[in-house]
């Protein structure tokens, strides 16, 4: 699985399996949120996207969900 830095899961939805499409956010100025302020928006590789699906196939074969990750890269 390809992921880029810190993973936040979602409480409601622990065993879904997870992918990661972005990094950031695309608005990324809400002045109530600062958890993507020093990241910039990027899309994962659409190949890597391919690459997780199949491994997610291969891991939970009966997966009927799976949670999409907007994640931030770990920031030195």
């Amino acid at each position: 699985m390809h992921f880029t830095g810190t993973v936040y899961r979602n409480p409601y939805g622990p065993t879904f399996p997870l992918l990661e499409i972005t990094q950031s956010t695309t608005h990324n100025k809400c002045r109530f949120c600062t958890m993507y302020r020093d990241v910039p928006f990027k899309m994962s590789p659409m190949e890597w996207i391919e690459e997780d699906l199949q491994e997610t196939a291969s891991i939970v074969p009966n997966a009927t969900t799976i949670q999409l990750l907007r994640k931030t890269k770990g920031i030195p």
